[in-house]
């Protein structure tokens, strides 16, 4: 629901690879490295652009670590690079996958189609003890056995994380306060303590390979975390460029009153509203389908009626004055008044501060705009 528009410059690149390399024992670094290497020439030459702009790019660390400056480049890649990672290897199990269902839809068996190499590999450890031939279909070796193998160790060494505080690290670095799927829930750390939880948002079930990456972790609440779970679907990630940049929040009257009216009572107002959510962006959509966005939302009714009220008192010029001029006799200044009479930000850089900031700046600005269209 908001994005975060934090991004490692070079010291912090530098800084993130050697926290996530002390997780790492220096010989499978290396190890590692060359495999990385060797994937990314094998992409290129299956003409994936990306991989050949990751290679490029990963010469920079060559001289400061010579036999790791893939897994480097690796660790600290854009998430555009990212997507296109995952783009590949998708497909890559798709093929796979796709010919798997078809062999088991030709022997007639009632059988799930296989969803992803995460389902395969849970396939594969039923046996089918009275389905044989389902059996031998599913432990039929993919192409995608060798790459996930390869890397599986990259979960483990994720494991790692939290006793080195790198969990803590992302969060300040990142800046977040509140989590960017929901904006509903606090993240900031307590201390040495994080309460965020690390999101791989491509998950680690199914693309290992990418569990170090530091734009694949997004820290979130446990709440959004628990419920994305290892999901596979095409969802937003935070860290997109332009992610949630055309999402707003709105409401709608319910019921026989369908209308607001200046007596309402905070209370009546409450039970007049339906919290929306709008959005022409699918992956979007996929997001506050899949972490049940809008029925958490319903939930603060109490605080979106609040808002509402509110905003359409401080756009009545009079009552603004007032305000003003009350905030400015306590020593408030005209660029606080906002802030301080509505109770959150309404500034687009500042939504990773304070929960259901988004829900109060859509509100504000769609009040705002009524109000403009009707003194004109």
């Amino acid at each position: 629901m908001i994005p975060i528009k934090y991004r490692l410059d070079s010291t912090a690149e530098e800084e993130y690879i050697d926290k996530a390399l002390s997780c790492i024992p220096e010989h499978k670094a290396i190890d590692y490295s060359c495999k990385l290497e060797k994937l990314l020439n094998k992409m290129v030459q299956q003409g994936r652009p990306a991989a050949g702009a990751i290679l490029n790019k990963a010469k920079r660390f060559s001289s400061q670590y010579p036999d790791k400056w893939c897994l480097c480049e690796w660790l600290v890649m854009p998430y555009d690079e990212i997507a296109e990672i995952r783009k590949y290897l998708y497909e890559l199990i798709g093929l796979d996958l796709e010919k798997m269902n078809i062999c088991i839809e030709n022997t007639g068996c009632r059988i799930m189609p296989i969803k992803s190499y995460h389902d395969l590999r849970k396939r594969r450890n039923l046996l089918y003890p009275t389905h044989k031939r389902i059996a031998g279909i599913v432990s039929t070796p993919v192409a995608y056995d060798c790459i996930y193998k390869d890397f599986t160790e990259f979960s483990e060494f994720y494991d790692d994380w939290s006793r080195k505080g790198i969990n803590c690290w992302i969060t300040e670095k990142t800046g977040l306060k509140v989590c960017p799927y929901c904006n509903i829930s606090y993240t900031y750390n307590r201390g040495k303590r994080a309460t965020a939880q690390l999101d791989h948002f491509f998950p680690k079930s199914e693309y290992p390979i990418l569990a170090l990456c530091f734009y694949n972790l997004v820290p979130c609440c446990p709440a959004c975390n628990k419920i994305k779970l290892d999901d596979t679907e095409a969802l937003a990630s935070p860290y997109k460029d332009g992610a949630f940049k055309d999402l707003r929040i709105t409401w709608t009257y319910n019921g026989s009153q369908n209308k607001y009216g200046e007596n309402n009572s905070l209370a009546a107002l409450e039970e007049m509203i339906e919290i929306e959510i709008e959005t022409d962006d699918s992956a979007e959509q996929q997001n506050l389908t899949k972490l049940k966005i809008k029925e958490a939302y319903q939930q603060h009714k109490d605080y979106a009626s609040e808002i509402i009220k509110k905003a359409r008192v401080y756009t009545n010029s009079d009552a603004q004055k007032l305000i003003c001029d009350i905030g400015a006799s306590m020593g408030i200044t005209p660029e606080e008044v906002e802030r301080f009479y509505l109770g959150n930000y309404l500034d687009g850089n500042d939504l990773q501060k304070r929960p259901l900031s988004k829900m109060t700046k859509d509100f504000y600005q769609e009040i705002v705009c009524a109000k403009n269209k009707q003194s004109s």
